[in-house]
């Protein structure tokens, strides 16, 4: 906790960001960590090749990985996790998708959807909510 008070960032959007960066990394087929530069130099104090210890490292990721993999893909509160990244303005403008705001029905605010609501959220998206009137189609 004292990192996240350090860090002054919102607990929840900060955890489902990094799951998402580990879920994508994983996806992309990297089966390999990456190995810093201090354990690196490390390994060379101690007079210990980098390439013997790729394999111990690997096989250490992947578990690691499967474990999280199976914690995570069940988590309860990973959906709610994933919703709630709509109170973060970056989330919502870095993709037209996240603009839609039936997809965060879990919050149960989002249930239904009043003139008033969906008038606030398309202003919280910063989306231009003129409406043009057309008299004839085919000038249009």
């Amino acid at each position: 906790m004292e990192f996240f008070k350090i860090r002054n960032k919102a607990i929840v959007l900060f955890v489902y960001s990094w799951v998402t960066n580990f879920q994508a990394f994983f996806l992309s087929g990297k089966r390999n960590p990456l190995i810093s530069n201090n354990i690196i130099q490390l390994l060379n104090k101690a007079n210990c090749s980098v390439e013997s210890f790729i394999l111990i490292f690997s096989k250490a990721f992947i578990l690691a990985y499967e474990k999280l993999k199976k914690y995570i893909s069940n988590h309860p509160a990973l959906l709610l996790f994933k919703e709630i990244q709509c109170f973060d303005l970056r989330f919502i403008q870095s993709n037209t998708i996240n603009y839609n705001i039936a997809n965060y029905r879990m919050i149960k605010k989002f249930h239904s959807f009043s003139n008033t609501l969906i008038q606030e959220w398309t202003i919280y998206c910063e989306l231009n909510d003129s409406v043009e009137e057309f008299k004839d189609l085919n000038m249009y």
